[in-house]
């Protein structure tokens, strides 16, 4: 019988990558990248595809020397197993390999929390706890318009029309651009942040990112052992970095106990809610649309879910916020019978 021939490992998560990279953001293919190559490394990089069993998988999960499951809280053991999955279905698909090795890998059960959401009186404070133009308008931006991450850094000064009143974001996730108003308070941060990208690298260029990275820089010590650093130049051709992290900063300056995976996601989700409450409370009766709309969601049933909000959940809050609770539930001659034996008449 002749030998069986299936690429490597890396060859797979090669072939896969060069697929998706054509078909989905960036971000997720960086992140597709990111696990397969730790999957690959645990594995074996150079080994054949169908030489690959259950118990392979399976050691990279639960049982090996450093077991993913023990490594990660089981949301982001759920992210990486669903993308592995998906990797071992394609090579599945190109007859790589055969049957289910995912077969006993089950998803971690989740314990499903309250995330922090901040009030709006919290996010109109928010940028007053940075300490450079840049960051403070981003801030600004984040909080009225909601946008994610990537969607922030990838804005070039071209897109941004205060004449007009609107800013042009593309919409990686969606794969669709949008042209959303710019608030008051973000035209006057904006009209701010560009004086003083101006004064820093001289005339603006329609290229150039709005928010752009910054050299390292380097830190000064005065004799009384206080700390003040100096920040390196701004470099336009290239977006800010970790924007995120410039969130967390501001957060903990303002007093608030984050914990791992809030920042600009933090943001996003407390205007959403926001927006949504103010909505309701004004009687507009297309609350749910006008969010999904504003978090460029797919549907309504995915800005719900986002938001944590439910038919009944939103009815039991409405009921009770405020209201009688017990003494709600007894008809009127009942009550009036519990307050006579309550005071002996």
């Amino acid at each position: 019988m002749a030998r069986r021939k299936s690429p490597t490992v890396q060859q797979a998560v090669d072939q896969y990558l060069a697929l998706r990279k054509k078909k989905f953001a960036h971000d997720t293919w960086v992140n597709d990248r990111s696990q397969l190559m730790r999957f690959a490394e645990a594995v074996g990089r150079s080994r054949q595809m169908h030489t690959l069993t259950p118990e392979d998988v399976e050691d990279f999960f639960f049982t090996g020397k450093q077991p993913l499951s023990e490594q990660m809280a089981p949301s982001s053991f759920n992210k990486v197993r669903s993308r592995v999955s998906t990797w071992l279905d394609f090579c599945r698909r190109r007859q790589m390999i055969e049957g289910d090795l995912m077969a006993e890998v089950d998803r971690l059960p989740v314990m499903k929390r309250e995330r922090l959401r901040l009030s709006p009186v919290e996010l109109l404070d928010l940028p007053n706890y940075t300490d450079t133009a840049r960051d403070r308008c981003l801030i600004i931006l984040a909080t009225n318009t909601a946008l994610r991450a990537s969607e922030i850094t990838s804005l070039r000064l071209r897109d941004v029309d205060l004449d007009g009143g609107w800013l042009r974001v593309e919409v990686h996730k969606s794969r669709l651009e949008d042209v959303m108003p710019i608030t008051a308070e973000l035209d006057a941060a904006l009209r701010t942040w560009l004086t003083t990208y101006t004064d820093l690298v001289g005339p603006l260029h329609g290229d150039w990112y709005l928010f752009p990275t910054r050299g390292s820089g380097r830190s000064r010590y005065g004799r009384d052992g206080s700390r003040t650093h100096e920040y390196g130049p701004l470099s336009p051709e290239a977006p800010i970095k970790k924007p995120a992290v410039i969130v967390q900063r501001a957060l903990r300056a303002r007093g608030l106990a984050i914990r791992p995976g809030e920042g600009l996601h933090t943001v996003r989700r407390s205007v959403a809610r926001s927006f949504f409450d103010s909505n309701v409370q004004r009687g507009y009766d297309s609350a749910l649309r006008a969010t999904s709309a504003l978090l460029h969601h797919s549907s309504t049933q995915v800005t719900e879910h986002y938001l944590g909000l439910a038919s009944e959940k939103l009815h039991r809050d409405d009921v009770l916020r405020g209201k009688p609770f017990l003494t709600a539930m007894i008809p009127a001659q009942g009550l009036r019978l519990a307050e006579q034996t309550a005071t002996g008449s």
